[in-house]
């Protein structure tokens, strides 16, 4: 596979560039569409390199006939709403919280919002309002459990360091809020009154709002509350064909994605109720426990680790989760924790496929080929990190990326023990083998930001180490469990393997 390597500064613009792509194209496109994109920006990318973009981007998602669609694509001017809680009626300050997922970019933190009033289209300032700990959480608490609290501690507004509260939550917080009178049609504004929204520039992260008045006196029962209590039914039902059909997926964000993406005419309507409601309501889903996440999901039902969603391939997934050990920006870092520690530098002949599997012992469960395109990745690399990495530099992120990828190697190598052994996935046991995979996402994604860009003003350096702590206690515990099953299980294995030869 063919690639084209660039300077630090290159490939950042590729990023910029691509996901640019993705926040402005509303059409279903291909491959080659992309591909003519990029080579009018004059970036050459393999068709292969091209199609790894597009199937793990999460600002896309992958249709039938190798055709794709953007989620400004699907979102954008689609409808959904929120009731104000009654301490932000009374406060006269709304957040915006987990109120737009899926409809806004993932990527982009809440207190980034653009407001607009709907009907003025006159753009809302928005300003820090302090609100209660139990308000703002249940306002943000869609993002899933163990993101709740980063995302509310880096608020723009938030003068409070989640690193430094230890185990003790404030009683409230400081957050972006926008005024509740600000919008037009306002005046006097009444917990049960609603606020109906659409994205209108995704680009931008523009949100239109309009208010939508209830009329708790009328005696007559609406057009409109009757629509609105059959949508409450249609989206309990289609979310739970959604868990028998996709599973609980990587996120509640990418749970509630697909099920919009699959409904989105029937539930993205002027009638529409929100997410939050529902689950206030309904008694047939809640938020359930999902190894050290949590999911969406049938309430009193444990979230299963094969299911219909993953069955047939269950033993390829765990493979594919093998091969993002061998991503070039993990192997990257790799890397550069070694040149940061060697007290001298590697000679370009000297990266060999024994020196890689001197620094990343997983190295050795791949194939021959396999190792081969992977030390020429490497070779073509090194140049690059050379010219611009300083080992002298950020000792701070140095001890860090160590760090993390210690833990990260001793994961990998059960991920890749696992993915060798030829045994089936019910012979572990399933929920140890959930929280070693989200381990495992988890510290990828951290790696993902330990190259060479990373500083110590861009890198949370004291929230990765208290997370580091967490890890490695979970790692103990789940390490062992799946260790011991793969070496129980491989002993059957031989000894029916003996029996057959015997006989």
């Amino acid at each position: 596979m063919e690639d084209t390597y660039m300077t630090i500064k290159d490939t950042k613009d590729k990023v910029r560039i691509i996901n640019n792509y993705f926040a402005n194209q509303k059409d279903v496109f291909t491959a080659q569409d992309l591909n003519h994109y990029l080579r009018s920006c004059g970036i050459k990318l393999s068709k292969d390199n091209i199609l790894d973009i597009l199937e793990t981007s999460n600002l896309v998602f992958t249709l039938m006939h190798e055709e794709f669609i953007t989620r400004a694509g699907v979102f954008s001017n689609k409808w959904f709403s929120f009731r104000p809680t009654r301490e932000e009626v009374k406060k006269g300050m709304f957040m915006i919280g987990h109120r737009s997922i899926p409809f806004t970019n993932p990527n982009v933190t809440p207190d980034r919002y653009v407001i607009v009033d709907g009907l003025t289209k006159r753009k809302i300032a928005p300003s820090s309002a302090t609100f209660s700990m139990n308000c703002t959480t249940d306002c943000f608490s869609l993002f899933g459990e163990g993101y709740v609290l980063p995302i509310i501690f880096n608020d723009y507004n938030n003068d409070l360091q989640l690193a430094e509260l230890k185990n003790v939550m404030p009683q409230e917080v400081k957050m972006t809020a926008w005024p509740i009178l600000a919008l037009t049609g306002s005046q006097g504004f009444r917990f049960g009154d609603r606020i109906l929204c659409r994205i209108t520039d995704w680009s931008k992260n523009i949100i239109e709002l309009f208010v939508q008045r209830n009329e708790p006196d009328n005696m007559v029962v609406t057009q409109e509350e009757l629509d609105r209590k059959d949508w409450y039914s249609l989206l309990e039902e289609r979310m739970i064909q959604s868990f028998e059909r996709h599973g609980p997926l990587t996120s509640v964000e990418e749970q509630l994605s697909l099920l919009y993406l699959e409904n989105q005419q029937d539930l993205c309507t002027e009638v529409c109720g929100s997410i939050e409601e529902v689950l206030l309501n309904t008694k047939n889903i809640k938020f359930v426990p999902y190894g050290v996440e949590s999911r969406l999901w049938k309430a009193k039902t444990d979230i299963p680790f094969l299911g219909p969603w993953n069955q047939l391939s269950a033993e390829a997934f765990l493979v594919s989760e093998f091969y993002s050990v061998f991503s070039p920006n993990v192997m990257e870092v790799y890397l550069i924790d070694y040149l940061s520690s060697s007290k001298t530098k590697i000679k370009l002949n000297e990266i060999t496929v024994d020196f890689l599997h001197s620094i990343f012992p997983p190295f050795e469960h791949l194939e021959a080929d396999e190792q081969k395109f992977i030390l020429l990745n490497m070779k073509k690399r090194y140049d690059i990190i050379l010219r611009n990495f300083n080992p002298f530099a950020e000792p701070e992120i140095a001890a860090v990326r160590k760090q993390v990828l210690d833990l990260y190697t001793r994961v990998a190598l059960i991920l890749s023990s696992l993915s060798k052994s030829g045994l089936e996935l019910e012979c572990f046991p399933q929920q140890d083998l959930i929280v070693l995979l989200q381990l495992f996402d988890h510290m990828t994604r951290m790696i993902d930001e330990l190259g060479l860009n990373a500083t110590s003003q861009n890198f949370p350096i004291d929230d990765v180490l208290l997370s580091l702590e967490g890890m490695e206690e979970t790692f103990t515990d789940v390490g062992s469990s799946i260790k011991t099953a793969l070496d129980v299980n491989t002993y059957k294995k031989i000894k029916v393997i003996e029996q057959n030869t015997e006989d």
